[in-house]
């Protein structure tokens, strides 16, 4: 009686199915790359519009209030994600310019 490894039926079906646990574990790992890669693509994109005011119904410059003269910027701000994972915006900062000077600075809006 022969051994079974030597039975030549038996060692094509041994590596054919080596070959498809291969086949798959490289499958699996090209699935998961492109999956990943197709998840991360995309763009944020902020829009900021200027608008009026919904208590005071002005727009954005100097007004006259009750603490004195008050310079008033209203801001519309959308953030746009496109991509398919979830990103989280946690800070955004606003800066005044005045001649190309940083004239006020406010952190974490």
């Amino acid at each position: 009686m022969t051994s079974l490894f030597e039975n030549f039926q038996f060692t094509l079906v041994m590596y054919s199915a080596l070959f498809s646990l291969v086949g798959s574990f490289i499958g699996f790992l090209l699935q998961t790359a492109v999956q990943y890669y197709i998840s991360s693509r995309g763009s944020v994109n902020v829009y900021i519009k200027s608008v009026f005011n919904k208590v005071t119904q002005n727009s954005w410059g100097f007004h006259h209030s009750g603490i004195g003269l008050t310079f008033d910027v209203p801001l519309w701000v959308e953030i746009i994600i496109q991509k398919s994972k979830r990103q989280i915006i946690r800070n955004m900062n606003l800066v005044l310019y005045s001649k190309r000077n940083t004239c006020y600075q406010n952190d974490s809006v």
